[in-house]
């Protein structure tokens, strides 16, 4: 038995044919940064690829006005990144429809002021503990730290 380097072994399992679909995604996560800076659009952190269906790529942006500037682009946008694609697109569609925000992020317990939220008895322990912690755990941070 011959033992492979983890780098041999997901080139080979990548090479696989039912990989191909990924591959073309990752193709084009890779050079959709680099045609957008080529072409000078200054919204690009606004504007990302969602999906890929066959040959039609299907990019999420912030606003409707943002997607009909991209779809006045859209020829050029689409020439640039064919030319670093191994299979083309025929289109590009832009569309505020799968637009996400970041989400915004989980405060810590140690971020969170205990002064200025509802105060509400733990069902376990009965100790006073605030009410989203409650509603994330069923019981206080103290209980649900013993529990886990």
């Amino acid at each position: 038995m011959s033992w492979s380097s983890i780098d041999q072994v997901i080139t080979s399992i990548t090479q696989q044919p039912a990989w191909d679909a990924f591959r073309a995604w990752q193709e084009v996560m890779d050079a959709w940064p680099r045609v957008l800076e080529s072409l000078q659009i200054q919204s690009a952190a606004q504007i990302y690829p969602r999906t890929r269906s066959g040959d039609v790529l299907q990019v999420a942006t912030h606003s409707a006005a943002l997607a009909d500037l991209c779809t006045w682009q859209r020829r050029s946008i689409l020439k640039t990144l064919n030319a670093t694609l191994t299979d083309p697109l025929t289109d590009i569609r832009f569309s505020t429809g799968r637009w996400q925000l970041p989400a915004p992020p989980t405060p810590t317990i140690d971020q969170v002021d205990y002064s200025l939220v509802d105060r509400v008895s733990c069902p376990q322990c009965t100790a006073c503990t605030p009410q989203w912690e409650l509603e994330r755990w069923s019981v206080c941070r103290f209980c649900i730290v013993e529990h886990w």
